[in-house]
Formats: structure tokens, sequence, C-alpha cells
């Protein structure tokens, strides 16, 4: 992680002109907001850790539920030994996305808890409560991002 220093130089507005105050009591309420940070003039130095924002990627998404057609099993315990739960469960290739890793697919918030032979690559596989709702989904192609 990278971190950045910023350090804040006062302004106060006297008689019409701008003018460097050094001492923060004489200093107008006032905050400066630059991209995602923002400063409080009661701060002359703050340490604000830089975090990088995660790489959209488009993922191949299917479905599955807890049958034995689409797992050879029915008790719905995943490959992490968690059970199986509509919108949160997705299975995943564990050396693309680590298990335990949250993927943000249309706005809603997934983790990956299981794996599939079928499931390589940027291929995410949604679970769902009913065969029948997995085969409503069939296939899309979703922007999502992964948060490790």
């Amino acid at each position: 992680m990278r971190k950045l220093l910023i350090g804040v130089t006062l302004v106060t507005l006297l008689n019409g002109c701008t003018q460097v105050n050094d001492t923060i009591a004489e200093a107008p309420t006032f905050k400066v907001t630059t991209g995602e940070y923002t400063v409080h003039n009661d701060v002359e130095k703050e340490e604000v850790e830089v975090v990088e924002k995660p790489t959209p990627t488009t993922f191949k998404v299917t479905a599955y539920c807890p049958c034995m057609k689409c797992c050879g099993k029915t008790d719905g315990i995943t490959a992490t030994g968690t059970v199986a739960t509509a919108g949160r469960t997705i299975a995943v290739d564990p050396t693309v996305i680590p298990y335990g890793s949250q993927v943000i697919l249309n706005g809603v918030t997934y983790t990956a808890e299981d794996c599939g032979g079928a499931i390589k690559g940027n291929k995410i596989d949604m679970f769902f409560d009913s065969h029948q709702e997995a085969l409503e989904w069939g296939v899309k192609y979703i922007e999502g991002v992964v948060i490790k």
C-alpha cells in the first residue's frame, strides 16, 4: 500500500485579498476535496491511505442450485464448508478469484464460497434456491469488480 502525506495550507480572505495564514485559530472553516479525499482545516497534516480502485472485469455468469443435476449432491454445502445461500453464494475458479473474495455484480455483493468443474477463468456460477430459477437465469455477461 502506498501512503500519501497531505499538507494543508490555510487561506483566508481579508479585506478582499487572499492571504496565507499560518495559524489555524484564525482560519475560517472550509474543506478541500480532491478525488476521493476530503481534508478539513482542523488538521495540519493527515496521513491518508491511497487505495487503488479495482478494475472491472466482464464475467460469464451462469446459475446453479442445490440439486443432483447441478451439483451431483443435494446438501447445499459449498467447497468452503458454508451452506450455499441465494443472493450471497457464487462459485468461482479459486485460482482467479480467491475463496472469501467479495464480487460486486449489478450492484449486489456476492461471496466466493464454491467452485465447480466447469468454472474456469472469468466464469462465475451464481447460486439460486431452485432449479427453475437457475434455468431462468440462463447465461449472462456481467461487468463486475472483485474485492480480495
